[in-house]
């Protein structure tokens, strides 16, 4: 251990180069040491190296007490999981050694530290990629749980999150982020107030965002004050929303080319990723924007077709391409193909009159019934069917000398009316 200088009055001892073996398996050794007597701590200045039968640390500097198994270091600190391969880098860590009162290690660290977290190897199927993570202030618990909070950034390949704390339970596979929350993946970003996600096996199962949640992919956007996304595979595959309570006005809505919907709830089937169905329960209304009629350009909300029921259900394709394009890449965007409401059915839509096969102006028909269906070609109504009228007033278009139309008879269910020139 060489020479020690042994202060009589204070009663410490300072040894070069020493190497420290206690219980548990522990052997410390540094430049300098120096022994405290009075609370049988080791002051360890310069290549501290720390060493037991599970964890390894280095740093400039350390104070360790094999009383209360607490060992703080200080410059450029490097703590490593022996068996997992896990490393936390930072300034300032305090370690404490699982001994009886304590039947985990718990590790905290500030000064912005860095996590390298490798889950579990042992679980069937486990995804081994590990969790970058970086925070303000890091807190681990044994070896599979942690909590952060300060500017949290957690990241992995295709996944993204972000929150002001985070909390990670290896053994109940979850996470949850809070304040101003985050997860962005390959195709979609989710925001909140807070998130939770369920990682079995180390992959994305279920997320579920609260408060002003918020989802925008490359298929749809979905806001609401709750929003689930279901994944298999790490694909995702459903998605649903839910209105809250106790705030009324605040409905989840559902916004995709050409297509708006809202409603009490929401859920969206996206099979392989891509959208395939929405149904919209209690009080639902959809809206059909014809981009094609508006050069492009998304309608004024009062030029919008619209549906309406108890329940209200949007079926999608993916859009056609004009034969100039086909040689390109196919263009996977989904465009709606059918609406159906069902149960205090009402729509309002416009369908162009033409003349020796020019458009003209756009008459309004306004229908209700037990069941309504819409039709819908690249983008545009082609076939309005109704079943168990009640009502259908039909409006012909501005600048159309003869009179309008009364009321349609409600005995009889009309035939299926189809765009003029279809």
């Amino acid at each position: 251990m060489g020479d020690a200088n042994i202060n009589q009055v204070t009663g410490t001892v300072i040894v070069p180069q020493p190497v420290v073996q206690c219980a548990g398996g522990v052997e410390i050794s540094a430049n300098q040491g120096t022994f405290l007597r009075a609370t049988s701590e080791v002051l360890l200045d310069g290549n501290v190296n720390y060493r037991d039968p599970t964890r390894t640390l280095v740093a400039q500097n350390a104070t360790y007490s094999d009383v209360t198994g607490r060992l703080y270091a200080t410059g450029n600190v490097v703590f490593t999981d022996a068996a997992r391969g896990s490393t936390l880098r930072g300034p300032e860590i305090e370690y404490y050694r699982a001994q009886p009162g304590r039947p985990q290690v718990q590790v905290v660290a500030s000064g912005r530290p860095h996590l390298r977290l490798v889950p579990d190897a042992q679980r069937a199927g486990a995804n081994r990629e590990p969790f970058e993570i970086d925070g303000d202030r890091l807190n681990l618990v044994g070896e599979d749980q942690f909590s952060a909070s300060g500017s949290v950034v957690i990241r992995r390949t295709g996944l993204n999150a972000s929150g002001a704390e985070a909390q990670y339970d290896g053994v109940r596979e979850t996470m949850n982020l809070r304040g101003t929350a985050r997860i962005k993946g390959d195709r979609f970003d989710l925001a909140g107030e807070t998130i939770d996600a369920t990682l079995p096996g180390g992959r994305v199962n279920r997320v579920v965002a609260r408060q002003r949640a918020a989802l925008v992919s490359d298929r749809l956007r979905l806001d609401g004050p709750e929003v689930q996304m279901f994944f298999a595979n790490d694909l995702l595959q459903r998605l649903v929303a839910r209105g809250a309570a106790e705030q009324a006005a605040r409905r989840p809505v559902v916004t995709a080319t050409g297509f708006r919907l809202e409603a009490d709830s929401l859920e969206a089937v996206l099979p392989q990723q891509r959208l395939d169905s929405i149904v919209a329960i209690g009080n639902a209304r959809g809206e059909a924007i014809d981009t094609v009629a508006s050069g492009g350009q998304a309608a004024a909300a009062g030029d919008r077709d619209w549906i309406a029921g108890d329940t209200v259900v949007g079926n999608f394709g993916v859009r056609a391409q004009t034969s100039a394009a086909r040689g390109a890449a196919r263009d996977t965007t989904p465009e709606i193909r059918r609406l159906v409401a069902r149960g205090n059915a009402q729509s309002l839509y416009r369908a162009p009159e033409e003349k020796r096969g020019i458009p003209g102006p756009r008459g309004m028909n306004l229908i209700a019934g037990s069941t309504i269906r819409l039709y819908f070609e690249q983008g545009q109504l082609d076939i309005a069917q109704v079943t168990g009228l009640e009502r259908g007033i039909y409006l012909d278009p501005v600048g159309r000398t003869a009179a309008p139309a009364g009321p349609a008879a409600t005995s009889a269910t009309p035939p299926p009316q189809r765009r003029p020139g279809s």
